[in-house]
């Protein structure tokens, strides 16, 4: 079974890498750019295994959605993106599992998935990726 990972992004262009990149290294993704799905996706229907969230939404602020999914009788991972420089700080706060600041090498941000995961399969769909 696929790992569902559930990604809340504003950024259009970075929320269609995402689902892309995540898709190609065998996860099953639900893409979100404003967080407005989030109660329907997390409280109801099939759970994401890990949360992927942007700090600043339109609208939402991806800290409170981060406290939500920890506020759960069965908590999942959430990784954290922002291009906010006191994002290690906001993360920890928030509790968070990981961060990635913005801009992103996109073979670590696998990496941390299959860590939080613990998913061990190896990532060569991935290879030869930038930064974003």
């Amino acid at each position: 079974m696929k790992t569902l990972v559930y990604i809340i992004e504003d950024d259009v262009d970075i929320l269609s890498m995402l689902a892309t990149l995540l898709l190609k290294n065998g996860f099953e993704i639900y893409a979100d750019w404003n967080g407005n799905d989030f109660d329907n996706k997390t409280y109801y229907g099939p759970s994401p295994d890990i949360y992927i969230m942007d700090i600043k939404l339109y609208g939402k602020n991806g800290l409170d959605l981060c406290r939500k999914v920890k506020g759960l009788d069965a908590p999942k991972p959430v990784l954290l993106i922002s291009a906010n420089q006191n994002i290690a700080e906001e993360a920890s706060s928030a509790g968070a599992d990981a961060f990635v600041e913005k801009p992103f090498d996109l073979m670590y941000l696998i990496e941390q998935l299959h860590q939080l995961t613990g998913n061990l399969k190896q990532h060569q769909n991935a290879t030869g990726l930038g930064n974003i």
